[in-house]
């Protein structure tokens, strides 16, 4: 995977500027959006990833290192759960609505 960082790791200038520049005009207001929004999950990514190994020694203070590490990866893994369910609810959704559609373009 190729990464987007600028020279200093700042994922900032060149990423957004990537996005904008090969996408047409008429797309604006969604692209510079979706441009902005991967751009800012890809920086706040970069900035947590600091402190994850201070996390891990403050948890082996109590639960001792292989077991922090444990919990780490656990509580990293359900960071995804939201995102999970989120994808599951609109697939719900989606199926809901697609009968609907497809009988609405049969009674033509």
């Amino acid at each position: 995977m190729e990464d987007f960082s600028d020279k200093d790791g700042k994922p900032g200038s060149r990423r957004i500027h990537g996005l904008l520049s090969v996408c047409p005009q008429r797309f604006g207001y969604t692209v510079r959006q979706y441009a902005l929004l991967s751009s800012t999950y890809a920086w706040l990514g970069k900035i947590l990833k600091g402190f994850s190994g201070a996390e891990v020694e403050s948890l082996s203070t109590t639960h001792g290192l292989i077991h922090a590490y444990g919990i780490f990866f656990i509580a990293c893994g359900l960071t995804g759960v939201p995102a999970v369910l989120l994808f599951a609810a609109l697939d719900y959704w989606h199926r809901r609505k697609q009968p609907v559609a497809a009988m609405g373009l049969n009674a033509n």
